[in-house]
């Protein structure tokens, strides 16, 4: 190509190539612009659509203009509604409750004020725990909330809905009240101790009955109020008030056919064994020489665990044989047998035969001299003996002046 139409073709390539970009840019922004909703009720359709699919916070930017660009039409109404549901959707329950008391405060006339206020209780009852021990101010919002629905809305179509909730409602309240008695309960059933024990009762007593004062319609946990009412006056003796709540039992809840039984049963085994009791004491009491008839102590009976001591039964003595000797008293060592003194003339020792006199009986011969020990031998000297003997004795040491002295006799063991 020749230089001169090279340098024209450059020259007319930039222009065309400026024009082209700003034709693909207007077109790009015509279409977007085309896109986008411009009326009140293609913003609140397209918001709609991107709640459904999940996108909440497109869907509240999308409401939030709608209500600043188009305060009075009824899309701006709608889109207050709306951003109550987007919270709602999102799991913010009590930015949801804000957003409809809003609308409730903005439009209480308002055609769809049936579905605001199921909406407000069902935020609430979704808040609140399902643990009946937790706080349950959530739940008891709810109830107020949609207290009068019924009442105020009889031809919604979520009335029946509405009245599950409150069943549901009552039904927690009922059975966190009951739980907080049935521990009171429990720590006065296993306390030991007096004044302990009757105050647990009484904190169970008075959470029972709330109980019944305060949620007759929730059969279930009413009858278990009841029947634990009983087994609290049956611990502590009060047997007419356990036959009392039996019959409250059975007159307002006549189909609780278990809990009647097993109350009425174990009323029937407390009466008996008071009777028995009774008749055991007045049986006592009647009996001669009882402790009610003013008899000692000995015709009581022994306590249980008392050991009878009897004593052992004679051994047969086989014939011929010789009865055991005495037993030695431990104070014989010490006190010397005494001997037998002089008896008087026509005075008997002996045994005394039927029909025979016994002669008397001399003076028995003095008793013999005192064993010498072999370890203390006699320092007399022997008669007899040679004067070596002698000599040898008296060159041994041997005592002259002491060894006359006899020595005393020691005492036999």
């Amino acid at each position: 190509m020749a230089p001169a139409k090279r340098q024209m073709a450059r020259r007319w390539m930039r222009p065309c190539c400026v024009l082209l970009f700003q034709l693909f840019l207007v077109s790009a922004l015509s279409s977007a612009t085309a896109k986008e909703p411009q009326t009140p009720e293609q913003m609140y359709e397209y918001a709609v659509r991107q709640l459904d699919r999940g996108y909440y916070e497109k869907a509240v930017m999308m409401f939030e203009r709608i209500k600043t660009r188009y305060p009075f039409s009824k899309y701006a109404v709608l889109s207050e509604l709306r951003i109550g549901d987007a919270h709602f959707k999102k799991g913010e329950y009590l930015e949801a409750v804000d957003a409809y008391r809003n609308f409730i405060k903005l439009h209480p006339r308002h055609p769809e004020l049936d579905y605001v206020v199921y909406r407000i209780g069902l935020s609430q009852f979704k808040d609140a725990p399902k643990w009946v021990q937790r706080d349950q101010t959530s739940t008891r919002q709810m109830l107020a909330t949609i207290a009068r629905f019924d009442e105020r809305f009889p031809d919604s179509e979520y009335l029946d809905e509405v009245l599950e909730m409150r069943a549901e409602g009552r039904s927690r309240l009922a059975r966190g009240v009951f739980a907080i008695g049935q521990f009171y309960y429990r720590r006065g059933r296993y306390n030991t101790r007096g004044h302990e024990r009757e105050a647990a009762f009484g904190a169970a007593l008075g959470r029972f009955e709330q109980v019944l004062d305060e949620y007759p319609d929730v059969t279930d946990v009413a009858v278990d109020a009841m029947y634990h009412i009983g087994l609290i006056h049956l611990s502590l003796g009060e047997m007419d008030k356990a036959a009392e709540t039996l019959d409250r039992l059975k007159s307002r809840y006549p189909d609780a056919d278990s809990a009647i039984d097993a109350l009425g049963e174990k009323v029937a085994r407390a009466l008996e064994r008071t009777e028995r009791g009774e008749a055991r004491q007045r049986r006592d009491e009647l009996e001669p020489g009882g402790p009610g008839a003013g008899g000692s102590d000995a015709n009581r009976p022994e306590p249980w665990g008392t050991l009878e001591t009897t004593p052992a039964p004679p051994r047969n003595r086989v014939d011929n044989e010789e009865p055991p000797p005495p037993s030695r008293r431990e104070d014989d060592d010490f006190m010397p047998a005494l001997e037998p003194g002089p008896t008087e003339p026509g005075e008997s020792t002996g045994p005394a035969t039927d029909g025979e006199a016994q002669p008397p009986v001399e003076n028995p011969d003095p008793p013999p001299p005192p064993v010498e020990d072999d370890f203390m031998p006699l320092l007399e000297p022997a008669t007899g003996t040679s004067e070596t003997g002698q000599d040898a004795y008296q060159a041994g040491g041997g005592a002259s002046d002491t060894a006359d002295t006899p020595v005393p006799p020691r005492a036999d063991p």
